[in-house]
């Protein structure tokens, strides 16, 4: 039977089958790996689900060199899968998830996620998402 899912349901169906592994190798093929040409940056304003997912899933993939950034602000993505993978993988490195629930209401999740902005970026200043 194949299923024909948009890109966050598929990281849903992944994780929700214990598939973060699969996923951080590349081997379900949700996330092309991002080009060594697109930046986190670009890809965040560009509204390219696709490359979001890359970076994300680049960065839960290398969790002692991951430009935490990139998970941040996955956690304040409009798509469930992103939010799900940057929460993963942030509890994977940090073993806790300081309050984030990726299906809580927007009010609830943007309150968590800036306690993750708190915790890890305590003198940088980012733009809000």
């Amino acid at each position: 039977m194949k299923l024909h899912l948009r890109a966050g349901n598929r990281l849903k169906a992944v994780l929700a089958a214990g598939g973060l592994p699969l996923l951080l190798t590349g081997a379900c093929g949700t996330a092309p790996a991002p080009d060594s040409t697109s930046s986190f940056d670009a890809a965040l304003r560009g509204g390219d689900a696709g490359a979001r997912q890359a970076w994300i899933v680049r960065a839960a993939a290398e969790p002692d060199n991951a430009d935490e950034r990139i998970l941040v602000e996955g956690l304040y993505s409009d798509d469930g899968g992103e939010r799900m993978l940057s929460i993963t993988a942030l509890n994977n490195k940090y073993g806790e998830r300081l309050g984030y629930d990726y299906a809580a209401p927007r009010a609830a999740r943007t309150a968590a996620a800036e306690r993750w902005r708190e915790k890890l970026f305590p003198q940088r200043n980012f733009p809000q998402s």
